[in-house]
């Protein structure tokens, strides 16, 4: 009865009122229902019956039950999608041997019986994570008919909130050392090719851009040399690791937590692509009442996905721009940039294209463009435009004398970057998915070099500097230079604190 309400509501057009559906439903069905269960009824809490289903999935708003052993079904997922991505289905008794296979070997679990794991289990394991049986095909043309029905119950949703209260997630990777060149970079060292160490960035934002919740990096080292020293908190970072740098069930589940925090009691929406790691994420981490998590459409977060509508292709942008700063500079003094570059420069440029660069102007059209709002007029902002890299580009290549350098297009978006990293069939087991959900983190350090921590006195000459440097600028403000004239008082302490320690050490030796 629910779903042939949503449908004759759809088929009315927009003028249509929920008085009317009631109407309807009762000459239909003779039974008056209230406005507030016609109201339910043809909100995104019963989306799934547009799509023929008579449960919910995990495409639709979270509200499932938490699973009993978080960790087993995460790794349990991962090994199913890793089945999938090799062209097979597992069965139902392949599910269920495999699980009671992996429980022996997960650390938190060794200690206990294996649980007895029923067909009910199975049942709600497959449908908290979309387990199911698709058709497989090629490009369809129905797909994005299918997504721009799903994307109605979105947008239905989404209405109910204040649009500075719609937050949008997403990941994106990002070759934060790559070169220009096609092939060796810089200097024809033997074997150098193309350089494609990886991070993964998480970035998520509310729609006016108001609220931006502080950068997720990941990386494959726990303690990478360049940042064992450095407070990564004050720059607006938080870092985090695995083998293959990429999102995981437990890094999303300690995002969602850290998200949960930072949003307070206040009610919000967070909208996020269906991916494994999201889902398996939110099952150790479910929202509290005030936070509710919406799928967007699979396959089409291209169209409706804010971040991939220009936000995250803005930060790279100027991510890049540092970056071949970085490189030019290093060039003109005959240095090798490669050579010079760290992790530490690569969250620091990160942290300010997030936080400076990219403005809320481009953040609100982003949201406007995706269309997660049902009937909203077109955006007359104009568009802001963003630095003109061609010139700098152009000159690190003669800098640098490459001559296999691709387009400028291809340097600041590579086909690549964004692709989630694969695993060889004959490399991966189980024991590799297991180690991805359980403390472990290796020290590799990306073929990075340390740069040397500034002394005491080298701040306080640097601050002195600006100082004077700022007190001659006639757009500097008194806020400024108070501001700077507080750090230049606290480092002058600190030094004046070392100096009289080592007097004591000196007089007790």
């Amino acid at each position: 009865q629910r779903r042939a309400l949503r449908v004759w509501y759809r088929q009315q057009g927009p003028s249509i009122r929920q008085i009317d559906a009631t109407n309807w439903f009762e000459r239909k069905y003779n039974h008056r229902l209230r406005q507030s269960t016609v109201s339910k009824s043809l909100g995104a809490r019963f989306a799934y019956l547009d799509t023929g289903s008579i449960l919910p999935t995990a495409s639709s708003t979270f509200r499932q039950r938490q699973s009993q052993w978080p960790i087993l079904e995460a790794v349990l997922c991962d090994w199913h999608q890793l089945v999938e991505e090799q062209g097979g289905e597992p069965s139902g008794e392949a599910i269920l041997l495999k699980a009671k296979e992996i429980w022996p070997r997960i650390p938190q679990y060794a200690n206990q019986p294996v649980p007895e794991l029923s067909l009910g289990w199975l049942a709600n394991f497959k449908r908290r994570h979309n387990i199911q049986s698709r058709i497989k095909h090629g490009e369809a043309a129905s797909v994005p008919i299918e997504a721009e029905e799903q994307m109605r119950a979105v947008q239905t949703l989404c209405g109910e909130y204040e649009e500075e209260d719609i937050f949008n997630m997403d990941e994106t990777g990002l070759f934060w050392r790559a070169t220009p060149s096609q092939g060796l970079t810089v200097k024809a060292r033997p074997g150098r090719k193309r350089d494609k160490n990886r991070i993964s960035i998480v970035c998520c934002v509310n729609f006016t851009g108001t609220r931006r919740f502080p950068l997720w990096v990941i990386g494959r080292s726990a303690k990478p040399h360049a940042l064992r020293n450095v407070n990564i908190q004050s720059l607006g970072i938080a870092w985090r690791s695995n083998q293959k740098a990429w999102m995981t069930a437990v890094i999303m589940a300690d995002w969602l937590q850290a998200f949960y925090s930072w949003i307070g009691d206040r009610s919000v929406l967070l909208l996020m692509d269906i991916l494994r790691a999201h889902i398996a994420g939110i099952e150790l981490q479910p929202p509290p009442s005030n936070i509710r998590i919406q799928w967007l459409p699979p396959n089409a977060t291209s169209l409706y996905q804010p971040l991939d509508q220009g936000i995250i292709q803005n930060f790279k942008h100027y991510y890049k721009k540092e970056w071949l700063q970085f490189m030019l500079d290093h060039y003109e003094r005959r240095s090798d940039p490669i050579e010079a570059m760290n992790l530490f420069f690569a969250i620091r440029w990160a942290s300010q294209a997030w936080n400076f660069n990219i403005t809320n102007t481009t953040i609100y059209r982003c949201f406007r463009h995706a269309k997660i709002l049902p009937s909203q007029q077109p955006i007359s902002l104009p568009a802001e435009p963003l630095p003109d890299l061609q010139l700098v580009y152009q000159q690190v290549q003669r800098a640098s004398n490459i001559r296999d350098a691709m387009d400028l297009s291809n340097f600041l978006n590579p086909s690549d970057e964004n692709v989630e990293p694969s695993v060889e069939p004959t490399t991966l087991d189980v024991d590799q998915i297991i180690a991805s959900h359980v403390e472990h983190m290796d020290d590799s350090d990306d073929d990075e070099v340390d740069i040397p921590i500034p002394t005491s006195q080298e701040a306080a000459q640097a601050l002195e500097l600006l100082l004077r440097y700022q007190a001659h600028q006639q757009r500097a403000t008194t806020s400024e230079i108070r501001s700077l004239q507080g750090l230049q008082r606290d480092l002058q302490a600190q030094i004046a604190s070392q100096a009289s320690q080592v007097t004591l050490d000196r007089w007790f030796t």
